[in-house]
């Protein structure tokens, strides 16, 4: 039996952080192989605009191999997802665009919990691209610095976990997505730990993407 073969690229420069994801994408879908592809030039973390846009250039440009049935971008800002869709003729769908998607289901208010202030515009700017301005009722985050936190992975739960209770308490939001490709770790350890949904960007792709090909009926083979 033949399974599609699907491309995760990391829009960032860390291997680290390319092999977590793809453990994560794995874990839901054995339908499908997941083949990772990490940013050849970037930053090893995507925390500002500038960033975001180099990010966008590299992802925009890079080739696929033709015997990938679909890729996910698993940057939240979906750096390079509307070149990529724009030349291939196979499924590519943005963690971001694939999460908002699943947060906004039955016209429900949903906030976004993430480390990069810098780049809440950047984010905002993409919700209303997508449709989802008037549902997105908050972008929250630590006020601690990006850098510090990530490379401290028990007070970045700590932090978040204050971050998507006050998007709960504060805002209203009835789904709360982890915003980032890198926080998919914790992104699984808080989605057990409230009663309010908890989004998680990755799975969300997955998920899109196994519609996706289920509705194109095309089959792919794993090279």
């Amino acid at each position: 039996m033949t399974v599609p073969s699907i491309a995760l690229i990391n829009p960032n420069t860390s291997l680290a952080t390319t092999d977590r994801m793809v453990a994560v994408a794995r874990a839901h879908a054995d339908d499908m192989e997941i083949v990772g592809l990490t940013a050849d030039r970037g930053e090893p973390f995507i925390s500002d605009e500038r960033a975001l846009g180099e990010a966008a250039t590299v992802v925009g440009g890079l080739h696929i191999p033709r015997f990938f049935g679909g890729v996910i971008v698993a940057a939240f800002g979906d750096p390079g997802v509307p070149a990529l869709k724009h030349r291939l003729d196979i499924p590519v769908i943005g963690i971001a665009e694939a999460s908002m998607t699943a947060a906004a289901e039955h016209r429900r208010p949903f906030a976004i919990a993430t480390t990069t202030p810098s780049l809440h515009d950047a984010i905002a700017r993409l919700a209303a691209d997508y449709g989802f301005d008037r549902q997105l009722v908050s972008i929250r985050t630590p006020a601690l610095d990006p850098m510090e936190l990530m490379q401290d992975p028990a007070l970045l739960r700590e932090e978040l976990f204050d971050v998507v209770e006050r998007c709960i308490r504060l805002d209203k939001a009835e789904a709360v997505i982890i915003g980032g490709g890198p926080l998919a770790d914790i992104a699984q350890s808080l989605s057990s730990a409230f009663d309010t949904e908890i989004i998680e960007p990755i799975p969300s792709a997955v998920a899109a993407m196994r519609v996706r090909l289920q509705r194109s009926g095309t089959g792919f083979s794993v090279l």
